[in-house]
């Protein structure tokens, strides 16, 4: 249920040093949101010995499963490294929630205090190649590594921005550590090569929309 690059430790290393140079010379905006703080793309933030970055975000269509109208999939990809600190565990994903799902124009379209939490039981045969990093549990973790982990989330259609906040238990319990803002990407799989039938579809049934022959022309 996850990836670990085959790379060897030492080019992970240089790798993460020369991302960490980077972000010394072009510091990426940090705002104050409560007592934590809301990081931008690509920011690593340190978490029990883990060091973590939302490097990517995007819209999830490869499924219908158990969507009602007006929901869609999102994944949030993380990355993770302990650069070699010993840590043994990784992150629980139910220790990411969503407390905003903004659209376009900046309006928020979750209910006052309404957060969501991690859909963590698409079934296997959902997936194909992307089950390698479907991050739905609490997973051992190989000091060294650099692991790359894709979070699927349920919310509104017209989300195009979200903040997930890591919480220092699951689901809420604990005080929030830190927090991620981002956009929701269009990706390759976006209803932009989708006719009207196939969005109907994906949203009103459990049928998998096939991407593969659908491209931009």
């Amino acid at each position: 249920m996850k990836k670990t690059s085959n790379i060897s430790k030492a080019i992970v290393g240089a790798l993460m040093t020369s991302i960490f140079i980077g972000m010394a010379i072009c510091p990426l905006t940090i705002k104050a949101v409560g007592s934590y703080e809301t990081h931008t793309t690509s920011e690593f933030v340190e978490i029990d010995d883990l060091s973590l970055s939302l490097r990517h975000c995007a819209d999830w269509f490869r499924s219908g499963y158990d969507l009602r109208e007006n929901e869609k999939y999102i994944e949030v990809d993380f990355d993770f490294s302990d650069f070699g600190k010993g840590a043994t565990k990784l992150i629980n994903p139910e220790r990411f929630v969503i407390i905003s799902a903004k659209d376009e124009e900046g309006n928020e379209l979750l209910g006052e205090d309404k957060i969501l939490t991690p859909y963590t039981d698409m079934p296997d045969d959902e997936f194909g190649d992307d089950d390698e990093t479907y991050y739905k549990e609490d997973l051992d973790y190989e000091s060294g590594s650099y692991l790359m982990t894709m979070l699927l989330f349920k919310v509104p259609l017209n989300t195009a921005n979200i903040t997930v906040v890591l919480y220092e238990g699951n689901a809420l319990e604990g005080e929030p550590l830190c927090a991620f803002e981002t956009e929701v990407e269009e990706s390759a799989d976006s209803y932009e090569y989708l006719d009207d039938s196939d969005v109907e579809d994906l949203n009103n049934s459990d049928t998998e929309i096939d991407m593969e022959s659908d491209t931009a022309e």
